[in-house]
């Protein structure tokens, strides 16, 4: 197996790219990917314990997979900052043969309530909902911009003819405090129905759903994990982590490859 770095992936540093060349193309066993995913969940006492996981495991992303070609250049931006007051925890392009598509995604503290004690809507999940309701309507306003701050991903590749849409992420919470009453289940599926064109709200359980098919499997590490600077796309070695008891495999082929 091979591996390469293609533009317009920067470092700040030299040994950075020998990081991720070795990283690009490695394989992880899915099951153990899932343990510690169950690990890091059970015991998260913030936002950032999931931002940090996710960077290092960009696979569990939501719509990662839903365009056929996938993330441009196989990247995805954490903390992307876009217009002169929003910032998404994660960000990345798509394109198919006939849509460019812009997504977002906002993560919060899986312990945060949903709901409040007479089941309507807790003011911080309302306030996180809102926030990505207010990214839709500035992408929609703002499409030329996003076009421009990701113009080095569209390097020959002609995306005039192209449908330019944009969808946001909310994962926010657990599957259990949902399903503790009937109640709860009806507004949730009625709030996630609202809502399904352009946003689509989940809790981690949903994440997990990764890890039950096929679980015997091995991922192969194709994303990239960047940092938004100056118009451009910097990795962040941070994302990068080969933990033994994961069963982190690096192809013996990978430690020869050159860019």
């Amino acid at each position: 197996m091979s591996a390469s770095i293609h533009f317009p992936t920067q470092f700040e540093k030299a040994e950075d790219k020998e990081v991720l060349l070795k990283y690009l193309g490695s394989r992880i066993a899915k099951n153990k990917m899932g343990q510690h995913w169950e690990e890091v969940l059970n015991r998260a006492k913030s936002e950032k314990d999931m931002q940090v996981f996710l960077e290092q495991y960009p696979e569990l992303l939501p719509g990662i997979q839903d365009k056929h070609n996938g993330p441009r250049k196989g990247i995805i931006v954490s903390q992307f900052q876009f217009g002169s007051d929003y910032k998404a925890d994660f960000a990345f392009v798509t394109t198919n043969s006939m849509e460019l598509q812009f997504t977002f995604i906002e993560i919060e503290d899986p312990s945060e309530i949903i709901f409040n004690k007479d089941d309507s809507f807790s003011q911080h999940f309302n306030h996180a909902l809102q926030q990505v309701r207010d990214w839709m309507r500035w992408s929609k306003s703002n499409t030329s911009n996003l076009l421009h701050m990701y113009a080095d991903l569209f390097q020959n590749y002609n995306i005039s003819n192209d449908l330019k849409t944009s969808r946001g992420f909310l994962i926010y919470g657990r599957r259990s405090e949902i399903e503790s009453s009937q109640r709860r289940k009806e507004r949730w599926s009625s709030l996630a129905a609202e809502n399904s064109r352009e946003i689509q709200i989940m809790t981690y359980d949903r994440l997990g759903a990764f890890f039950v098919t096929h679980p015997s499997d091995e991922v192969i590490r194709e994303l990239v994990t960047c940092s938004y600077k100056d118009r451009g796309f910097v990795f962040r070695p941070s994302s990068i982590a080969f933990p033994h008891s994961l069963n982190y495999m690096i192809s013996r082929e990978l430690q020869s490859d050159v860019l």
